[in-house]
């Protein structure tokens, strides 16, 4: 919100990479844990609630298909 505020921005694309990242964009957000989710937001997260991301020798699995993917071609949606 920060960065969309300082900056005029209205569309802004998300990456998590993170052990249990699926819990930033979850639909029970409360006022004390906010979600990520927002109308202008594609927002990706590498694992679910409860999952665990791990790491690669690149990287981590994730964000190496990911790249990979969005490298030879692909996009977000």
């Amino acid at each position: 919100s920060n960065l969309e505020a300082t900056t005029g921005l209205d569309e802004v694309n998300v990456i998590l990479e993170a052990c249990h990242s699926g819990s930033f964009i979850d639909d029970g957000a409360t006022p004390e844990r906010d979600s990520l989710s927002r109308p202008g937001r594609v927002v990706i997260s590498s694992t679910g609630v409860h999952n665990l991301a791990w790491a690669s020798r690149h990287g981590a699995f994730f964000s190496d298909a990911f790249l990979g993917a969005l490298g030879a071609g692909s996009s977000l949606w």
